[in-house]
C-alpha cells in the first residue's frame, strides 16, 4: 500500500472520529481491513451530505456542479481508475478489496442533492424512497465489508433487509431534524428537508396543525 494510500486512510479515519464519534469506536472493534473500510465509506458519505448541508452561501448550481464532479469521479473509482482527488485513494482500495455496488453510492447523492430545492412528498412510499436514498443505502455499502455476499442483496429476503434498513433511515434523519432544530432553525420544516417531506395526513399526524406536527414520533 503506498503512502498516498496510507494518508488518505488516515484522513478518513479522522473524519470519522471527528463527525460520528460512536460509529467511530464501534468500528473500531473490526478487523483493520474492515474498519479502514468503513472509515473510508463513512467519509465518502459525510462529504457529499456536507456539499449540501454547509454549502454556506454558494448557489446551488455551484453545488450541483460539485455533486457532478464526485459522481464521475466515484464511477471512475469503481470501474477501476485511479481518482481525480487523492483523497478517495482510500475508497478506491476499499471498492477494490470489497464487492460493493456502485448503486448504494451513486443514490447517496442524488437523495443529497434532493435537499438542495424545497421537498415535498404527497406519502410514505415517496418518503420512503427519499430516506433510502439519503441514509439507508449505507447499510448496503456497508454489507459487503462486514461479510454479507453479493448475491444476497438479490435474493428475495432482500425485500425485508431494505425494509429495515428504510425504517432505520427514517429514524436517523428524524434524528438529524431535531438536531437542525435545536441549532436555531426558525420552524421544524426549515430543521431539514425531510420535514417538508411528511405527508399531509398520516395516522400519526391525524387531526394536528402542520406548524404543530410532532415529527418524531412519526412511524
Amino acid at each position: 500500500m503506498t503512502d498516498a494510500v496510507e494518508l488518505a486512510y488516515a484522513r478518513a479515519e479522522r473524519v470519522t472520529a471527528e463527525w460520528a464519534k460512536s460509529f467511530y469506536f464501534s468500528s473500531r472493534c473490526l478487523p483493520l481491513a474492515k474498519k479502514r473500510a468503513i472509515f473510508a465509506l463513512y467519509d465518502y458519505c459525510r462529504h457529499a451530505d456536507n456539499l449540501v448541508d454547509d454549502r454556506g452561501e454558494r448557489s446551488v448550481v455551484e453545488v450541483r456542479a460539485d455533486l457532478a464532479r464526485l459522481d464521475a469521479d466515484l464511477r471512475r473509482i469503481h470501474a477501476g481508475d485511479a481518482p481525480l482527488d487523492a483523497r478517495w485513494l482510500a475508497l478506491r482500495d476499499t471498492l477494490q478489496r470489497f464487492p460493493i455496488p456502485l448503486e448504494p453510492l451513486t443514490d447517496l447523492l442524488v437523495g443529497v442533492a434532493t435537499d438542495l430545492e424545497p421537498v415535498e412528498f404527497d406519502d410514505f412510499a415517496t418518503l420512503h424512497h427519499y430516506c433510502y436514498l439519503v441514509a439507508g443505502g449505507v447499510g448496503l455499502m456497508l454489507g459487503p465489508v462486514l461479510g454479507a455476499p453479493t448475491q444476497a442483496f438479490r435474493d428475495p429476503g432482500v425485500g425485508l433487509l431494505r425494509r429495515g434498513l428504510r425504517a432505520g433511515s427514517r429514524a436517523a434523519v428524524l434524528r438529524q431534524a431535531r438536531r437542525h432544530a435545536a441549532r436555531g432553525a426558525a420552524t421544524p420544516a426549515a430543521a431539514h428537508p425531510v420535514l417538508r417531506a411528511l405527508p399531509a395526513s398520516p395516522p400519526c399526524l391525524s387531526g394536528v396543525a402542520s406548524q404543530e406536527r410532532p415529527w418524531a414520533s412519526c412511524p
